[in-house]
């Protein structure tokens, strides 16, 4: 392609306006915008996983939502976690975590977490991450 080409292409997609945008160019940005309530409410109160950009992955009960700001009660940091089965952070919140190969750091009161992912946890794996020992520096 020749750059004038480029030149063109680029100045038509920089004058496009959101409303001329199509709904698949959603995934390409991610929102600021909140979630509606009737999507994170169910959530509300539930035991969770987080994964944040540049906390780590916290358990925890998830007091509040508002964009991307998150409340953790008897929040407990995920410092290095291995899935009962499967190998993602998904299976963890399905089916608990190895405890002999997890390092779960004890609960705090609360904590304020950016969240770019929220899984909802199992009853059977809360259990597994809540009743992990605390781990200790070694």
């Amino acid at each position: 392609m020749n750059s004038e080409l480029i030149l063109s292409i680029l100045k038509l997609v920089l004058e496009l306006k959101p409303e001329a945008q199509t709904s698949s160019n959603q995934y390409l940005v991610p929102s600021t915008a909140p979630i509606p309530l009737s999507q994170v409410g169910p959530m509300i109160d539930k035991e969770v996983i987080i994964r944040t950009y540049s906390a780590g992955c916290w358990f925890g009960r998830l007091s509040s939502k508002e964009g991307r700001e998150v409340i953790l009660k008897k929040a407990r940091r995920m410092w290095r976690w291995h899935a009962a089965e499967g190998i993602s952070l998904s299976g963890c919140a399905i089916h608990g975590i190895r405890q002999e190969k997890s390092k779960i750091v004890e609960p705090v009161d609360s904590v304020w977490l950016e969240a770019i992912e929220i899984i909802p946890c199992t009853d059977a794996a809360a259990d597994s991450i809540r009743g992990a020992k605390n781990v200790k520096a070694e």
